[in-house]
């Protein structure tokens, strides 16, 4: 991945898709409960994310797609 496409990934704060997050959560081998002890929430709160029941607001969306990047980066430079 390019440099451009990394900062990019680290500044965006759409809502990313839930079956993807899903996916990149599972493949970094993570549960619910680990992500949401990493995030400060309930795990209910990254069930009802990653279903796209809810949206994360304000800094819970920002810090739930940044975790998503790096953990997304991880796995590519893990190749």
């Amino acid at each position: 991945m390019s440099a451009d496409a990394s900062s990019q990934r680290l500044e965006r704060t759409e809502q990313p898709d839930p079956a993807e997050a899903r996916r990149v959560r599972e493949q970094f081998g993570w549960t619910r409960q680990q992500m949401a002890n990493e995030l400060g929430v309930h795990e209910s709160s990254v069930v009802r994310w990653e279903r796209g029941v809810v949206r994360p607001a304000g800094g819970r969306l920002r810090d739930w797609v940044r975790l998503l990047d790096r953990m997304t980066a991880e796995l590519d430079a893990a190749g």
